[in-house]
Formats: C-alpha cells, structure tokens, sequence
C-alpha cells in the first residue's frame, strides 16, 4: 500500500520516546503505514443502543492491543499528545473532506492513541456549524470515548449539548448517560467529576516556561486565557524565541499553549453554563461536593470565586449568602470570614430572586469593590414578576419584541435549552418548549406563520402568538394560572423571550 504524501508532513516530525529520542521521518511514516493496514474497517456493533466501531481497543485483535500498548509505553506521553494533535490538524487541515472520509483508519488511530489535545480539537469539529463532518458522528463519538481523559468526556458533552437537535448530540447523551449509570450518578454529577484542570496546580496557578523566562497563565474578565510575562505585560500569544531560549522547552510551550488555551475556553464555557441553570433550576451541591468538584479544582475555582452563593439550611435556620475569595477562604457581606453551618446541606448561586433589593445591592458594591466580572448576568440579572392582575389568567399574549426573524428566534432559544415541538405533517414548526424539571413546569411558546424546516433561513418573519405553562410531566394537560407557575419560572422564561433581537 503506498504511503500518501502527507506522512511525511514536517507537522508530524515531532514524536518522541520516554528516553529522548525523536523519531526519524521513516519511522514515522512505517508507523503511520502500520496503523493504516491494521485498523479493521468501519463496520459497527451496538452496545446499549449506541453504535460504536469494532476499532476500539477492548475488541481489537489481540496483536493490535499488543502494539497500540507497547508504543504507548515507548512514547513520552505529552509527545504522543502533541503528535496526535498533529495528526488531528493535518486531518482538518490539509486534507479535504472527500479524502478525508477515505483515511477511515486516522480517526481510530488518534482515539487510540490521543490525550486531552486531540480531544479539544475532535471535539469543536464535531460541534461545527460551518463546514461539513468529515468522519461519521458514532465514530468521532467512540474517538472521544476511547481517549476517556476529563478532557476528552467534556468535550462529549459539549457535544450533547450544543448538538441537542442533531443525530451525533443524542449519540453523546446516550453515551454520558451509558458512562454515568455505570458510576451511579447522572450524566450532570460525572461532568462534574470529570473536568479537567488543564494543568493548573493546587493553587490555581499555571506557568509556561522558556528556560530563562517565564509566562504565567491567567484569565481574564471574560474568562479568557491569556499569558503575563515576567515584567507584567498581557501576552496573546507566545513571543518568538531567541537565541538565549532553550528551543526544546520553547516547542513544548507553544505546544502546551496552543492546547490548553481550547481546553480552558470550553471547560470555562461549559462551568459558566452549568452554573447558569443552576441557579434557574435552583440545583444545589451538597458541601462535600461543592468544594471537592469546584471550590478546591484548580481551574473551577477561578469561577466560582465570581459568582455569590446561598446555603440551604433546612428548618434549622434561615440561608446564608457567601462569597469565595482568592486565598480560597469564605467570606460573607461584610468581608468577615465566614464558616458554613453544621446544618448547610446545599450550596447553589443565588438568583436575585432570592434576595431583597437591599441585600442585592449591598452585595453589587462588594463585588464592584473587588472589580469581580461575573461569568454571567447575576446580580445584575433582570427579573420578570406575574402582574397582580394577571395571576388568575393562564396564557401571555403581549411581548416586548413581538415580531422576530426565524434565525433570531430559533437559534437562541435552542441555545438556551427550547427545544422544538413535533412539526406539522408539511413541516411547519410553530411552537418551542423549555421543561423545567425540578419545577415541574413546561414553558411552551407559539409563533406565526411558523419556520419550515426545509428552509429556515428563508422562512417569514414570526409574531410570537402566545406563551403557556403546563405541568410536567403529564399529556397535555390544562395551563396554569401564571400565579401558579414558580417565579423564577415565570421569570426566566421571560427573560428568554426578552432578549430575542426583534424584526427589524
């Protein structure tokens, strides 16, 4: 079998041993060669209602495992990381779709091989927009179930999130929700257990070394990777190397940099989402497992120290607001150190909801004191309350932006957690609904003339028609008064349609 052309790529030069040693350009290309005649073809079996490949390491012939295992044990393993994230760019980059598809071998070498690295890039492919997959969805799933890191099972559910409509996101929540029955917990409690501390230590802190200089990671109000250098200055990106650096340590920098700048973006992304409905759904975490999953995480707690947070004290006394400070210590409205009650048995960020304005606006001058930026709208967030004299009624039929174009409409209600209704037999869709399951209520929304599916882009402009609120779960029952519906309820959903940029 010929070698093509691209493995002898100068970006695929860079695999090293433990003792050392890079590989030759011949070496590279024999392995590569090895790998394309060895992985069996595309062929799937299911387990437990997911289709996965025959490539994975657990059913392949016992002389592949053999190999995959010695050369893992040969090679350093951030080498072999940096190497398969190598690997995962030429895929991406230098090969079109067409061939792409045809090195049906590639993507099960770097699921068998890969780290954290390659996962962040297979996983934001796999979530693309903008340009067609080039593998199958059940494959680039088994790739990042095969790597197994933190990193690789977050990027699984990113997938299962932002891809809710399409075939490889319920392949993924299948998948998280395989993973999690298997530990005992729900696929939200294994997320939690599986972020990734993208190399932060103990403290929180991380450094990119040159040999004789130094850049420190930081993040910024946005919570935006970015390097700080010795003298203080804000760094983008890498300086280039000069004669006095070690370029052996600057390659890997670079390498490292490139890596962990995705993996902190979407792992930030995703915390700050989590936190988010958190505080819709009122979820709490129980003391143990705030401070063991975010307060102590090395990256987690550059979050949580952004946001304020209430207990759940049961009958034994009412709830207390706290903030995490840098050094990691509690500290309540006055600045005191503060200490968790013996009877606190949840933890959650507060909803302004559950302040009075007094208390929310003495905690807005603390943060603003501390020039803390908050990951999203929280003490700032504006709230949404039932009209006395519309509590009695059962549908909302008046909105601040009325008339909305179809990709203004449908997009960032999905983005925030709608999903769509079965659409009429022309499909015609017409109505989204949001559940919130802890509540018990499905918010349902209506608009007219209604998006077709064969076109969205194309599809008239919408005038939201109505909003209801029905019991969940149940076959459709009768809507609830809006005095029934629980008022952060009422409140959030609200606030969705609010945010929606009208039709100009």
């Amino acid at each position: 079998m010929a070698a093509p052309d691209w493995f002898a790529s100068p970006a695929l030069q860079c695999l090293v041993t433990r003792d050392g040693r890079t590989l030759a350009a011949a070496e590279v290309a024999e392995l590569l060669e090895w790998f394309q005649a060895a992985i069996p073809g595309g062929d799937l079996q299911m387990l437990d209602g997911l289709p996965l490949p025959v490539w994975r390491r657990e059913v392949l012939p016992p002389e592949i495992r053999l190999r995959v295992t010695q050369l893992r044990g040969r090679m350093e393993p951030a080498a072999l990381d940096c190497w398969t994230v190598a690997l995962t760019r030429v895929w991406l980059e230098q090969l079109g779709i067409q061939t792409a598809r045809k090195t049906a071998w590639l993507l099960p070498t770097i699921g068998l091989l890969g780290g954290g690295g390659a996962a962040a890039l297979l996983g934001a492919h796999l979530r693309g927009e903008n340009h067609a997959l080039r593998c199958k969805g059940e494959v680039g799933i088994a790739a990042l179930i095969e790597i197994g890191s933190r990193g690789a099972l977050l990027e699984l559910a990113q997938v299962a999130t932002k891809c809710r409509t399409r075939e490889r996101g319920a392949m993924a929540r299948c998948a998280l929700q395989r993973l999690a029955t298997r530990q005992g917990l729900t696929p939200d409690q294994l997320q939690d257990r599986i972020l990734p501390d993208c190399g932060f230590d103990s403290r929180g802190q991380r450094v990119l070394s040159y040999g004789r200089k130094t850049f420190a990671v930081k993040l910024n109000e946005a919570l935006a990777p970015y390097l700080q250098a010795d003298d203080g200055k804000r760094l983008t990106s890498l300086p280039k190397p000069t004669a006095k650096d070690d370029a052996t340590v600057c390659a890997q920098a670079k390498a490292d940099w490139k890596t962990m700048r995705t993996q902190i973006q979407q792992t930030t992304r995703w915390l700050s989402r989590r936190f988010e409905l958190a505080m819709i759904l009122g979820e709490t975490w129980a003391p143990a497992d705030f401070m063991g999953n975010f307060g102590k995480h090395p990256l987690a707690r550059h979050i949580v120290q952004r946001l304020l947070w209430v207990t759940s004290n049961g009958e034994a006394g009412p709830p207390d607001l706290f903030r995490i400070a840098e050094d990691n210590s509690l500290a309540d409205v006055a600045d005191r150190t503060f200490e968790l009650s013996p009877s606190c048995h949840g933890i959650r960020p507060v909803h302004p909801l559950d302040i009075d304005w007094e208390t929310r606006a003495a905690w807005q001058e603390v943060f603003a004191d501390y020039g803390i930026v908050t990951p999203f709208s929280q003490l700032d967030r504006p709230v949404f309350l039932v009209p006395p004299s519309q509590r009695s009624v059962t549908i909302v039929d008046r909105f601040p932006h009325p008339k909305v174009e179809v990709p203004a409409l449908i997009f960032p209600l999905e983005t925030r957690g709608w999903d769509r209704t079965t659409p009429h037999h022309d499909g015609v869709l017409e109505e989204h609904t949001r559940t919130f399951e802890s509540a018990g209520v499905t918010a349902c929304v209506s608009y007219e003339p209604g998006a077709f599916l064969g076109d969205l882009l194309g599809s008239p402009t919408q005038s939201i028609k109505s909003l209801i609120f029905r019991p969940h779960p149940g076959p459709a029952p009768d809507p609830l008064p809006l005095g029934a519906v629980p008022a952060r309820v009422y409140s959030e959903t609200m606030r969705d349609l609010a945010t929606l940029v009208p039709a100009s």
